[in-house]
């Protein structure tokens, strides 16, 4: 069996043949290791857009509009940026 498994990565030599070597000897002992990251990637990226999209909704819904007041029947308004309710004589 190849003893550079055991090590660590950075101990073994600088070069780009050594690191290439035991990441390879490294995915043929862990090979479930690329599709738990592969999932694990999905399940960031997905979290994401619905973090995304319920931002932009609550920014729609929030967002302020032209009209400071409504009217709420004849004597009463609603004051939109409060959310008082005022009598109007």
């Amino acid at each position: 069996m190849n003893n550079k498994l055991e090590t660590d990565c950075m101990e073994l030599k600088d070069s780009a043949e050594s690191h290439a070597e035991w990441l390879h000897n490294w995915l043929i002992k862990h090979p479930n290791a690329v599709k738990a990251n592969a999932v694990t990637s999905r399940v960031v990226i997905v979290a994401a857009l619905i973090v995304a999209v319920s931002i932009i909704v609550a920014a729609f819904i929030c967002r302020s509009g032209g009209e400071r007041f409504k009217s709420f029947g004849n004597y009463r308004v609603l004051d939109t940026h409060t959310g008082k309710v005022h009598e109007v004589e």
